[in-house]
């Protein structure tokens, strides 16, 4: 869910020190010249509900091309924040799973036996 917040319509607030050095807050007066430029100097907040996913660069790269390859209503990336870093939507994963790191752990298991080799005949030594 996505919510968008006009940033203009906040009061402004300015601190007055009395006298007696308690700071009151008073607001400041609206002004024609305000009001007038407000279209052209309008800044909007965004705020979404999601998830901050850590993981390394590798697991990252997977997860972009999952979202890239995922039907609309299932693409979860909301931003890529940094190469360890993507802030995801908590709500949009297929409906048999219960959340989406359900989803996504699901995934990225199905992904490792995919491309992980591992010979079965291949003998271990525990001592190592």
């Amino acid at each position: 869910r996505q919510e968008t917040f006009n940033m203009s319509t906040a009061k402004p607030m300015d601190v007055d020190s009395g006298s007696n050095g308690n700071k009151s807050q008073r607001e400041q007066p609206k002004t024609a010249k305000n009001k007038s430029n407000k279209s052209s100097n309008e800044k909007k907040l965004q705020l979404m509900r999601g998830a901050l996913l850590t993981c390394d660069p590798p697991l990252k790269q997977f997860l972009v091309k999952l979202n890239n390859d995922s039907p609309a209503q299932y693409k979860f990336i909301m931003r890529e924040l940094d190469e360890d870093h993507l802030f995801i939507s908590a709500t949009k994963f297929p409906p048999q799973y219960n959340d989406v790191m359900e989803w996504l752990g699901k995934e990225v298991e199905n992904w490792n036996k995919k491309w992980t080799y591992v010979d079965e005949g291949a003998k271990y030594d525990d001592n190592y």
